[in-house]
């Protein structure tokens, strides 16, 4: 069996990875000229290594599981971090203990709320995970999930105003939009890897020690030689009956066409129109791009010398990863304990990334630092203001802008969408000999990649370009998030 693959990010090198070792031959193409798309690191000249897109994957995703095979070294992190709420710090404590974190944020009547609501949304999650094939209701309650925002889900529960805002605070950076715009459903599942469970509170996210690259690069050193090829796009796949074609444009820019029993495709939907079908996407499938949405993030990567710190270290060590409800969003610290410049990596998500919207990178980076400089906090009882991270742009050695107007895809409420429906389900099936999947189809984040991937490849192999297909399941597996 010879499999085409159009794209190499994380779930086109996943999927092709898959099918060499079953035996398939396969050939990779990546419009880029670098492999891994939305997972990039990036190495400063002293050796320092940042993340310009996805920061980590969650150790219940299969993209752990897959890190762990390939023997890729890991850091590892705590589920829970510092979170600001009405412009009062809570830094992390107790070292993953449930209660001793709660202690640091919420009275006892809070706490309670809390717990009572993760009981309702694990229930909930356990329902996504038993449900089996494609075409098996939805008990009738969390049907209705789908049709309500995760805003008004949360209201409607009566949560106190602290408790809700903390949810919100974790949930919009995992979905780079605000709570109000996608499903409540959605929004229920995106909240598992923080959910209080018999495993433990929350689960524990990791990082590559040489870069996130390094997961992609590895894959892609494993396909034998000859069988990927950058800078090469795909611009029509044709599906003929008994085999497929895809048309590509190489470096040079002559036309050729690539011959294979099944297509594998795994660019983003917002660029699958660049691709043409043949025979075309309809029905559901099209509907299901059309009606697709995608939030926005930026990344700005922040070196300093190590006097800046001073400003902060007095909040202990618990500050970051810092989750804050304001315009710095969320802030992570990937210094080196070495004595080099500092490191902090800026993400700025859903409405703190819609007001850098219109600027370019040299704005942002301008903004972003007035908006660090000036940024305060005050303790839990609203006391003691103190300018969080002090004069830090009178430090700053280097800044870096990476803008994502098109990163994480979701499904509008509004338009009535969920990735748990048949609109969903339809797209995830085979399209003929032509399989359509990556983080786009089987979650929000990249931690849809490596399930669609595997979900794909698995699919070929068991069942060849035109057997019965697997049973495409509602929910995909809780993997990877940036």
């Amino acid at each position: 069996m010879r499999v085409i693959v159009v794209g190499a990010g994380l779930a086109g090198l996943t999927a092709a990875r898959e099918l060499v070792l079953a035996g398939a031959d396969v050939v990779v193409v990546e419009a880029a000229d670098r492999v891994g798309g939305r997972v990039e690191s990036i190495t400063y000249p002293d050796g320092v290594v940042a993340e310009a897109h996805m920061e980590e994957f969650w150790e219940g995703s299969p993209a752990y599981a897959l890190l762990r095979e390939l023997g890729l070294a890991l850091k590892n992190d705590a589920a829970h971090s510092a979170v600001i709420i009405d412009g009062c710090l809570h830094p992390y404590q107790g070292d993953g203990v449930r209660d001793d974190y709660l202690a640091g944020l919420f009275d006892p009547v809070e706490r309670e709320a809390l717990l009572e609501w993760n009981a309702f949304a694990l229930t909930v999650c356990g329902q996504l995970q038993a449900l089996g094939t494609a075409g098996d209701p939805l008990p009738a309650y969390v049907d209705q999930l789908r049709l309500l925002s995760f805003r008004d889900h949360i209201d409607s529960f009566g949560l106190p105003w602290r408790v809700r805002e903390w949810i919100r605070v974790l949930l919009e950076p995992e979905t780079s939009v605000g709570w109000r715009l996608i499903p409540a459903l959605d929004g229920i599942e995106e909240m598992r890897i923080f959910l209080d469970t018999p495993a433990g509170f929350g689960e524990t996210n990791f990082h590559v020690v040489e870069g996130n690259s390094r997961f992609v690069e590895t894959l892609a050193q494993a396909l034998p030689p000859g069988a990927l090829r950058m800078t090469t796009r795909a611009t029509r796949v044709i599906d003929e009956g008994g085999r497929c074609v895809v048309r590509v444009v190489g470096p040079d820019g002559r036309e050729s066409d690539l011959v294979g029993d099944a297509v594998i495709v795994t660019v983003p939907l917002f660029d699958l129109d660049r691709i043409v079908f043949d025979p075309p996407l309809a029905g559901a499938r099209a509907e299901a791009v059309r009606t697709a949405a995608f939030g926005h993030y930026v990344k700005v990567l922040v070196r300093a010398r190590p006097e800046a710190a001073q400003a902060w270290s007095a909040h202990g060590a618990g500050l970051f990863t810092l989750l804050s409800d304001g315009p710095i969003g969320s802030v992570y610290d990937h210094s080196p304990d070495d004595g080099r410049d500092l490191l902090l990596s800026v993400l700025l998500h859903a409405d703190s990334a819609r007001a850098v919207r219109e600027m370019d990178a040299s704005q942002t980076a301008a903004h972003s630092m007035r908006e660090l400089d000036a940024f305060t906090v005050c303790d839990r009882d609203g006391r003691c203001p103190t300018n969080l991270f002090g004069d830090l742009s009178r430090h700053v050695t280097d800044v870096r802008v990476f803008q994502y107007p098109s990163a994480v895809a979701y499904w509008p409420v509004d338009r009535r969408r969920s990735r748990f429906d048949a609109v969903a389900d339809a797209l995830r099936a085979p399209h003929g000999r032509v399989q359509i999947g990556g983080d786009t189809t089987d979650g929000s984040h990249s931690e849809g990649a490596v399930v669609a991937g595997q979900r794909m490849a698995r699919r070929l192999i068991a069942h060849g370009p035109l057997g019965l297909p697997s049973p495409t399941r509602r929910h995909a597996p809780r993997v990877a998030h940036g």
